[in-house]
């Protein structure tokens, strides 16, 4: 999305919105606490970790672009992380995706050692904190959204057919709060 507001097919405001629509997402999980590498690792096995990745990372670059330019004053974004990814490691040359440790060497060089922790804080446990913390800083507003779709808090059940399993469940809703968890089958 952040190609399409820069090549200006969508508005700021739609962009935005998405952003706003990611963040929830995220905010709504049962999985928002886990770090980034861990929902990725169970991409292809559990549903919610799959939409997850996406969203989480998403805010996280997003969140990240307003920092970086913060501390630099504008000299550096989201994309200098970008670029020296590439120059350190590019796929079409190399033939290897990066590692981990490349990757968290990559922000360590564009964050600098004092401004690292806002990194791993927003990879990790701390990312709605600091999610938040970045945004108000940067003069942004905004509200979480109690309650989404069902009422009681399932946010989608598996394919018709088979056993309705919960794929994800809102974690401020009654259905949470009454010990329903993804992966649970309702029986009734």
């Amino acid at each position: 999305f952040k190609n399409m507001l820069t090549a200006k097919l969508i508005t700021e405001e739609q962009y935005l919105q998405f952003l706003s629509d990611e963040y929830n997402l995220v905010y709504h999980s049962s999985r928002y606490n886990d770090e980034l590498d861990k929902i990725s690792c169970d991409y292809y096995t559990d549903h919610e970790a799959m939409m997850l990745t996406y969203s989480k990372g998403c805010c996280l670059a997003f969140a990240l672009d307003i920092y970086i330019k913060s501390i630099t004053g504008g000299d550096k974004s989201f994309d200098s992380v970008l670029k020296l990814l590439l120059e350190k490691n590019n796929y079409c040359t190399t033939g290897r995706p990066y590692t981990y440790n490349e990757l968290e060497r990559v922000f360590s060089d564009v964050l600098g050692t004092a401004h690292f922790p806002v990194y791993r804080k927003l990879h990790g446990k701390d990312f709605i904190q600091q999610f938040k913390k970045i945004l108000l800083e940067a003069g942004y507003s905004f509200n979480e959204k109690k309650g989404r779709l069902l009422y009681f808090g399932i946010l989608n059940l598996s394919p018709p057919g088979g056993p309705e399993k919960i794929l994800s469940i809102d974690r401020e809703s009654p259905a949470y709060t009454s010990g329903l968890r993804a992966g649970d089958v309702l029986l009734e």
